[in-house]
């Protein structure tokens, strides 16, 4: 019997980037961590998320960022977001951990939209 529910979110893996897309919540979160657990597990550079198109980015996705950081440093590896979409952004600032995640060219972005 299939679930009723959808969930907008997919994960496509490159040689050491992950495609982000849809909404990261506590719902989809585990497709989150096991495609993170996946990557860190294999021996390489660091970690890229591209996260241009996440529309909804929760606390679930977070901790699954901040763990996922923690296991690749063990390493000497970063996790590293790009192409943060605006509700990224937000969220990252809003716990502080927008420096933690980012690359040079997201670091030196301003982090708030003007209207």
């Amino acid at each position: 019997m299939s679930s009723p529910f959808s969930y907008a979110f997919t994960v496509s893996r490159g040689r050491e980037e992950l495609r982000l897309s849809g909404e990261i919540d506590i719902a989809t979160c585990p497709t989150l961590v096991e495609a993170l657990n996946a990557v860190v597990a294999h021996p390489g550079g660091d970690v890229l998320l591209d996260c241009s198109r996440v529309t909804f980015f929760g606390v679930a996705g977070v901790g699954a960022l901040v763990e996922a950081r923690k296991e690749l440093d063990r390493s000497g590896r970063r996790l590293v977001v790009r192409n943060p979409s605006p509700i990224v952004r937000r969220v990252l600032h809003i716990f502080e951990l927008a420096d933690v995640f980012a690359d040079d060219e997201y670091k030196s972005a301003d982090p708030t939209p003007h209207e």
